[in-house]
């Protein structure tokens, strides 16, 4: 009879990071011997290399406060053995702040939308996590693998010898 429970005590939500209720990813990478010029300039870089589509936007671009902010999407296939995939794209706001051996990146403000221009956000899924585990799984993934990507690309040195 135990066993019959066992997979309704295994079940796990998913988790995401949240900060004041909503879905907020942060990651601050120490980069010894890295000025922040240089690190500003591997971000900027990452951003227009990373969003070079008209669904991305960079919105503040300063390199004396050593910021890159902007809006980003990217591809996400959702959905199910009934409806098939779905073309979608998760959308959310990237804030890159950079000084002498540090940087820090912020995704937040992330929602998914479809081509009919349905959307939902994770703080919507997280209601009901059992029917959206799959989707927020998604999110989790996609945004981890684009901090991974930003995370490779500014610890790269630039090897400019034309």
């Amino acid at each position: 009879m135990l066993l019959l429970f066992v997979p309704i005590f295994s079940y796990s939500q998913p988790q995401m990071p949240l900060k004041d209720g909503k879905v907020f990813y942060e990651e601050i990478d120490t980069l010894p011997n890295s000025l922040k010029a240089d690190l500003y300039n591997r971000s900027r870089i990452w951003f227009v290399n990373t969003f070079n589509s008209a669904k991305a936007v960079l919105q503040m671009d300063d390199k004396e406060a050593g910021i890159v902010m902007g809006k980003g999407a990217t591809g996400l296939d959702i959905g199910n053995f009934i409806s098939g995939t779905i073309k979608s794209y998760i959308n959310y706001t990237i804030n890159i702040t950079v000084k002498d051996n540090k940087c820090r990146m912020q995704v937040f403000d992330i929602y998914v939308s479809d081509l009919n221009n349905n959307s939902y956000t994770p703080e919507y899924c997280l209601k009901y996590p059992k029917m959206n585990k799959k989707k927020l799984e998604r999110i989790d993934n996609s945004v981890k693998d684009l901090i991974a990507s930003y995370k490779a690309a500014v610890s790269k040195k630039s090897e400019d010898n034309f």
